[in-house]
């Protein structure tokens, strides 16, 4: 199981991620949220249509919950930021949790969380899903700068050790911020003679 690597400075599901450090692990972290469970479906529907929902969601989540808490959100933003990106599914059963959290917080509120604790479905991102995400907008697939297509990224990505992961991802940043003929071959299979290479299959 991979722990992602990168800094999101804008809603989840955008393509923008941040350097943050040059370590010797090549470690950066996401903004309020950790990358490092399932990727669940997200093709139900989600909040997209209706951001009042998320609205709703994070006013009742201020209130219950308390952001900055142990059992709450960090902020607002994050609030916002992570609701934007629950199915339907994972949304309903967050509001269900939420309207228990108005009698009961310390039983209800984690279920409203990205992890659902143990009562909604886990929205946590799967890390090798954004790391292609990002990979096409950045070194984009099928050009002499990419992988040949998400399949292929995918693959090498769920065979990756986690310091070789971490050195691509720092290395996407440096594509996307720096030079992309420089750094996008760090991010393909073979690390371009700067990443470890990945695994055979």
């Amino acid at each position: 199981m991979k722990i992602a690597t990168m800094k999101y400075l804008t809603h989840l599901g955008s393509a923008s991620l941040l350097l943050l450090s040059l370590g010797v692990a090549c470690s950066v972290n996401f903004d309020g949220l950790t990358y490092d469970g399932d990727d669940s479906d997200s093709g139900d529907g989600g909040t997209d249509g209706n951001p009042d929902l998320c609205v709703d969601f994070c006013d009742d989540a201020e209130d219950f919950c308390g952001f900055g808490t142990e059992q709450g959100y960090q902020d607002r933003d994050t609030c916002l930021e992570q609701c934007a990106g629950y199915t339907d599914e994972q949304l309903e059963c967050r509001f269900v949790e939420m309207s228990g959290a108005e009698s009961d917080p310390d039983t209800h509120c984690p279920g409203t969380l990205l992890d659902g604790g143990e009562a909604c479905p886990d929205a946590t991102p799967d890390p090798c899903t954004t790391f292609c995400d990002d990979s096409s907008a950045i070194c984009p697939f099928g050009s002499e700068l990419g992988y040949a297509a998400r399949d292929e990224c995918l693959s090498v990505c769920a065979r990756l050790p986690q310091k070789a992961f971490d050195c691509r991802v720092v290395h996407l940043g440096f594509a996307r911020d720096i030079d992309e003929e420089t750094h996008c071959p760090h991010t393909l299979e073979d690390g371009g003679g700067v990443c470890d290479a990945a695994p055979p299959e």
